[in-house]
């Protein structure tokens, strides 16, 4: 596997360091016979809204957003730093996805290729609450921005732009976050705090409709079909509507 950045001998460095780290504890953990590459490229790069995301089977890239913060690389100095946890994390979180498409390929083929939002809505969602719920405490990292930031949002949805333009009135953003939110307020205490501070009642019903389909997913066997996620997009397209009909 080859692990690099191109631009920076310092990030070039700390990336495989990591990398060397995860693999070493966590490997016996991951199926990574498929991946060939992990790119660590400026934050302007990005086009998505993460700080990784997955090329396939094939690659990885990950974000400069917070190498770019720090003000060391000396890993042996960073443990217990907060924000190499998350990078560290993110690292993990696209090993795991590069996992689970190995076991789950037909899912990760409608998430990314299936251009039916029936098909890949669903299908999308679902990897990335899976992936998000197993690794967003990973090594104890703190993390609380994304669920901070997502109660503040009004979320008054009056479109659907997949990939692009990313709002507070895309409902196509507000599915992205949710399936994080979910994830990381699985803890019934926490998410009785994050779902208190949430003015907008529909999303208060979005989330709670969400909840119960997810956990009827969670107490099946694994599986690879797009039919099994079929009542989650039923949940999806109904407050997709429901948005529409309110906010447009």
């Amino acid at each position: 596997m080859k692990v690099y950045c191109l631009y920076n001998k310092d990030y070039h460095r700390f990336i495989n360091e990591i990398v060397e780290q995860i693999l070493t504890v966590y490997g016996s953990q991951l199926k990574l016979g498929t991946l060939e590459e992990i790119e660590l490229v400026d934050k302007n790069e990005m086009l998505s809204i993460s700080d990784g995301k997955i090329l396939g089977s094939s690659k990885i890239i990950i974000s400069s957003r917070i190498p770019d913060l720090l003000t060391t690389y000396n890993v042996s100095s960073l443990y217990s730093n907060n924000d190499y946890k998350i990078f560290k994390r993110t690292i993990f979180h696209e090993m795991n996805h590069i996992t689970d498409m190995v076991v789950m390929p037909k899912l990760y083929n409608n998430a990314f290729y299936n251009k039916n939002i029936k098909y890949y809505l669903p299908s999308l969602f679902w990897t990335e609450y899976i992936v998000e719920k197993r690794t967003f405490s990973f090594e104890d990292v703190n993390d609380t921005k994304l669920c901070d930031t997502f109660v503040k949002i009004s979320w008054a949805c009056n479109m659907y732009k997949r990939y692009e333009n990313y709002c507070k009135n895309n409902f196509f953003y507000l599915v992205k976050l949710l399936s994080y939110f979910l994830a990381r307020t699985h803890s019934p205490e926490v998410r009785k705090e994050y779902l208190y501070k949430i003015n907008n009642q529909l999303v208060k019903q979005f989330i709670n409709e969400l909840d119960k389909e997810l956990k009827d997913l969670e107490s099946k066997d694994l599986f690879d079909d797009v039919v099994t996620l079929f009542s989650l997009f039923e949940i999806l397209d109904k407050y997709y509507r429901l948005f529409i009909r309110i906010y447009k």
